[in-house]
C-alpha cells in the first residue's frame, strides 16, 4: 500500500475522478436516447419507458444516499467506494448487453445506488482527510472536476453514439480504472472513538429532518435543471418524465 498521505498527487486524483462518476451517469447515454427509441419501437409505451432511462438514476440516488450514510460508517469508506464503483461498472455497462428495456431500467437502478455509494464514500473521505482551508479548496475543485466530467462523457458519449445507441453505455467502464487506485491508494481514516460514541448514543430526536429535506429538495431541483437542459438541446418534452 502507498503511504497514507492525503495530500499525495495519486488520492487526490483518484478522489476527483471518482467525483465525475456522480454526473455523468445520466448525461452519459443522453445522446443515445433517439436510437434507442427506434430500436424498442416495437414495445408498447416505448417513449415513456425509453426516457425513464435518462431518470431512474437520479430516483435511486435519492433513495439509496441514506443508506449509504449509514453504510459508510458501519462498514467503511473504502470499502463503500471500492464497492460502489465495481457496482456502477456492472450496472452502468448492462445496456451494452441487454435487450429489454426493463432490463435496462433494472441496470440503470442499480447504476443509481453505485452512485449513492461513490457519492457519499468520497465525500465523506474528502471531509475525514482534509480541515479547514484544504478542505474547503478541495470541495470546490470537487465541483469544479463533476462539471468538467459532466461535458466530458457527454461529448463522448454524443460521439460514439453515432456509431451504436450501445455504445456509450461502455463509458460507464470508466469506474473500473480507478479499483486499483482505489486499492492502493485510498486508506481508511481513524475516527476519533468520542466522536463514534456519541454518533451512536444520538437520539432518534436528534434527525436533521429539516436540513435533509433541504439537501433533498436542491438536489433535485439540479437534476430537474439539467435534464431539462438536456432535452431542449434533443427536442424531448420534459412533460413526459416529471
Amino acid at each position: 500500500m502507498i503511504a497514507q498521505n492525503p495530500n499525495s498527487r495519486l488520492i487526490k486524483t483518484i478522489l476527483l475522478l471518482a467525483s465525475t462518476l456522480t454526473v455523468m451517469s445520466g448525461a452519459t447515454i443522453s445522446p443515445s436516447l433517439p436510437a434507442m427509441q427506434a430500436h424498442f419501437s416495437e414495445v408498447a409505451n416505448s417513449d415513456f419507458w425509453v426516457r425513464l432511462v435518462l431518470t431512474v438514476p437520479a430516483l435511486f440516488i435519492v433513495i439509496g444516499s441514506p443508506l449509504a450514510g449509514q453504510i459508510v460508517d458501519k462498514v467503511g469508506r473504502k470499502p463503500l467506494l471500492l464497492g460502489s464503483a465495481i457496482l456502477y461498472g456492472f450496472a452502468g455497462s448492462s445496456g451494452f448487453v441487454l435487450n429489454s428495456v426493463f432490463t435496462i431500467l433494472a441496470g440503470r437502478a442499480f447504476l443509481g445506488l453505485a452512485v449513492a455509494g461513490v457519492m457519499v464514500s468520497a465525500t465523506t473521505l474528502i471531509a475525514d482527510y482534509y480541515q479547514g482551508d484544504a478542505r474547503a479548496n478541495f470541495m470546490g475543485l470537487q465541483a469544479a472536476f463533476m462539471g468538467f466530467g459532466g461535458v466530458l462523457f457527454l461529448s463522448v458519449g454524443g460521439f460514439i453514439a453515432d456509431l451504436s445507441w450501445r455504445y456509450p453505455f461502455l463509458i460507464y467502464l470508466f469506474s473500473w480504472l480507478l479499483i486499483p487506485g482505489i486499492l492502493l491508494a485510498i486508506y481508511e481514516p481513524s475516527r476519533p472513538k468520542a466522536d463514534t460514541d456519541r454518533d451512536t448514543a444520538a437520539p432518534v430526536s436528534q434527525f436533521p429532518v429539516r436540513l435533509l429535506v433541504l439537501i433533498y429538495t436542491s438536489v433535485m431541483l439540479q437534476q430537474m435543471a439539467l435534464l431539462h437542459e438536456l432535452r431542449k438541446g434533443q427536442g424531448f418534452p420534459i412533460s413526459v418524465v416529471f
